[in-house]
């Protein structure tokens, strides 16, 4: 059992002793220098780096990496900048005149946090120029305190967390969870358009909404509920900007094309109206952590709900999306025959995300469409017409609790006609005892099956070749070992190896793979 790290108490010491250091007038540069980074190195050690210290003693790999992003926060919350920027900036302002004013203006950045992302705009503007020794110089500028320099995990435990997701991301390809492609669409139509009604308005779901749109377009949580902007450039695409997960600040400039799973119309009215709920409007003030630690749990429980699983939580929106739009569109449009899966990604995702590259194989989605329900033969128009016919019914008319309920239910599907009538809601809502609501929802269940013309959002159509596609099997060599994979819609779903080509064959029917 790893051990308890007092974390507070070692940032707020490391704080405390390199600003003894920096003020300490009588040590030199180099000497400062030097203790900054032993005091990088005893933080260090005490969270995880003692060699002295027995394994089970230590602290997870993980968790040493979430630590070492807290103590890095807590640093630049310090605002401390390095001690020879101004310098390194009148130096390169005398070399590259052409980016003297930009260089400049670095100084005048208040915060550390704002700098940095000046910067990275000057750097991405010296390389489209192509001027390759200003970008060398530009770009190795130090703008943070000598001590985050420290603050960094060692390669060994870089290559170690590379493994354990690894062997994790293996674990979840060979359990795949099987998604109904039509299925799908529907839950995000019914997120999109299932309302609430209070005092006769119908209002949409903050959450249903959120959850719909992850899905639509496989954005994170911050994005939806947001920084992200999203502009409709084809009927199935829109261009974003405004992407989570930079090291510092946003960035609108830089934007790309994603895919929707459904019309990016209906994507684009959902998103507005999720942003206009008062819900929303009360997260905009805060950062993305504060908004996550308000929302997570409610979208997780409808995640867990909506998908079927209590194993399904929020972020899997995402993974479920990737496959989706990989297998439609990648190799099948015309702009991707020529390239390969990294940049179909970096134009989807809009970097180098391997966990979501890699994660979406667990996901594997099923294209076969499930029997339409029996037909409901009503002679009414509509939900409303088929409750109104009974008004005059001998188990309504003239009690006076049971026309109570029925009143709420029919202003409930005047103002949504759609809307989910369940025993929960009339509790709430009209307060009534269960045996009479349950007696109102038998006497009213045909009127309210009567089918009305609901509005849908329209998914792409999927092409014959993805639907039924079978797995395609190729076998190489490599340096004597012969692998054989294979692959559904572009997706590996398995792999066998061998000393032959029959061997590594055989060993992939091993697995079951081509049944």
């Amino acid at each position: 059992m790893g051990r308890k790290v007092e974390l507070g108490e070692l940032i707020e010491n490391l704080i405390t002793d390199v600003k003894a250091v920096d003020d300490n007038q009588e040590l030199s540069r180099s000497e400062k220098t030097k203790r900054i980074g032993r005091l990088a190195d005893r933080l260090k050690n005490a969270l995880y780096e003692d060699k002295r210290r027995k394994s089970e003693d230590k602290i997870r790999a993980s968790s040493y990496r979430r630590y070492l992003t807290a103590v890095r926060k807590a640093v630049t919350a310090q605002n401390w900048r390095h001690h020879s920027l101004e310098e390194s900036v009148q130096r390169l302002a005398k070399r590259y005149p052409k980016y003297a004013e930009e260089l400049q203006a670095l100084l005048e950045h208040g915060h550390i946090s704002d700098l940095r992302v000046a910067h990275h705009d000057l750097v991405v503007k010296v390389r489209q120029d192509k001027d390759a020794d200003a970008y060398r110089d530009i770009d190795e500028m130090k703008l943070d305190h000598e001590v985050m320099r420290h603050l960094t995990l060692p390669k060994i435990t870089r290559d170690q967390l590379v493994d354990e997701a690894a062997e994790a991301l293996e674990e979840k390809a060979t359990n795949t969870v099987q998604v109904n492609y039509y299925q799908l669409i529907d839950t995000i139509n019914e997120l999109f358009y299932s309302v609430q009604v209070r005092d006769g308005v119908a209002a949409p779901y903050f959450s249903h909404l959120a959850l719909g749109i992850a899905l639509a377009t496989g954005r994170r949580e911050i994005e939806v509920i947001k920084q992200g902007r999203f502009e409709k450039v084809g009927e199935y695409e829109l261009e974003f900007s405004g992407q989570a997960k930079r090291r510092e600040g946003l960035d609108y400039s830089s934007s790309y094309r994603i895919y929707t799973l459904v019309q990016a119309d209906a994507v684009l009215e959902a998103l507005a109206k999720l942003r206009s709920l008062p819900e929303a409007l009360e997260l905009q003030h805060l950062d993305n952590v504060a908004i996550n630690n308000r929302v997570h749990s409610n979208l997780n429980q409808l995640a867990k709900r909506m998908l079927g699983s209590d194993e399904r939580v929020f972020k899997d929106s995402r993974a479920i999306w990737a496959r989706v739009v990989f297998e439609l569109h990648f190799g099948r449009d015309a702009k991707w025959k020529s390239v390969n899966e990294d940049v179909f990604w970096r134009e989807m995702l809009g970097h180098g995300d391997a966990i979501t590259q890699r994660s979406y194989k667990q996901f594997k989605i099923d294209y076969t469409k499930p029997a339409a329900p029996e037909a409901i033969d009503s002679p009414y128009a509509s939900r409303l017409e088929a409750l109104e016919a009974l008004d005059k019914h001998e188990k309504v008319d003239g009690r006076e609790a049971m026309l109570k309920i029925h009143r709420w239910v029919k202003d409930t599907v005047k103002a949504a006609p759609d809307a989910r009538i369940t025993q929960k809601a009339i509790s709430v809502n009209v307060g009534s005892y269960r045996p009479l609501i349950k007696e109102y929802l038998e006497l009213a269940s045909d009127a309210l099956a009567t089918p009305n013309r609901s509005i849908r959002a329209v998914a792409p159509v999927v092409p014959d070749e993805v639907a039924k596609a079978k797995p395609r099997i190729s076998v190489s060599e490599v340096d004597g070992v012969w692998l054989a994979v294979a692959k559904v819609n572009g997706v590996e779903v398995a792999r066998g190896e061998g000393d032959s080509r029959e061997s590594a064959y055989q060993d992939l029917v091993g697995n079951g793979t081509t049944r």
